[in-house]
């Protein structure tokens, strides 16, 4: 993974992210190595500086990236704070949209392998790219099921289509939560304790599948 991730990166120009002027005292870390590194990181949805500092010494990936070279957390602070023009978030939303660009990747196509990420085992197994199609099938059918269900039992009026992205049910289900504030505010103030938990308790229960959903979405629509 960190060979094709490397790979990705040739040709594009690091050097422009980071403010202009020369580091003053003992010489520095390099500057690309470390981004490199925290742009790995966040590829791995792990974004701790302390983790940082602590894969560089011991995940062999990232001692690749740093040529065994062991940068502090307060390295990784300073890069990120100190030297960088933008934040880090834009950087690599940046560079994934370069990188795709450069490879002519069509964001319209959905790229479905055989990989199945385990909620506790922790571990990869292979699944055939027709039972994922065909679990994503079920999936946007319960989500129609439950729009439905909502619709007919709040009086409100999402719309019911035969496929869904994650986005669209993320604006769902935050506008079902600002229903449940409102309601939560216009109770009566002699209302019990219990009965705004039974209240809370009967909104969420809506709102749980959807949420599911909306995670089930983004783990089992697998991009290459």
């Amino acid at each position: 993974m960190v060979i094709s991730f490397l790979k990705a990166l040739e040709g594009v120009n690091l050097s422009k992210h980071f403010k202009k002027g020369k580091c003053r005292g003992r010489k520095e870390y390099d500057r690309c190595k470390l981004l490199k590194v925290a742009l790995f990181a966040y590829m791995l949805c792990d974004n701790d500086l302390r983790s940082m500092e602590s894969l560089c010494r011991y995940d062999i990936r990232f001692m690749y990236i740093m040529g065994e070279e062991r940068p502090s957390f307060m390295a990784f602070e300073r890069l990120l704070k100190d030297y960088l023009v933008k934040n880090i978030d834009e950087i690599f939303f940046e560079l994934s949209n370069s990188i795709g660009a450069l490879m002519k990747i069509n964001k319209e196509i959905q790229y479905i392998d055989g990989t199945k990420l385990e909620a506790d085992a922790g571990k990869y197994t292979f699944v055939y790219k027709t039972r994922i199609i065909n679990a994503r099938k079920k999936l946007w059918q319960k989500i129609s099921d439950s729009i439905a269900d909502i619709n007919k039992n709040r009086g409100l009026g999402f719309n019911q289509n035969d496929k869904y992205c994650a986005q669209e049910i993320g604006y769902i289900v935050q506008y079902l939560f600002e229903i449940m504030k409102q309601e939560m505010l216009k109770m009566p103030i002699w209302i019990g304790i219990q009965e705004i938990v039974l209240l809370e308790s009967a909104i969420r229960i809506r709102l749980r599948l959807l949420e599911e959903n909306l995670i089930h979405i983004q783990v089992k629509n697998f991009l290459n």
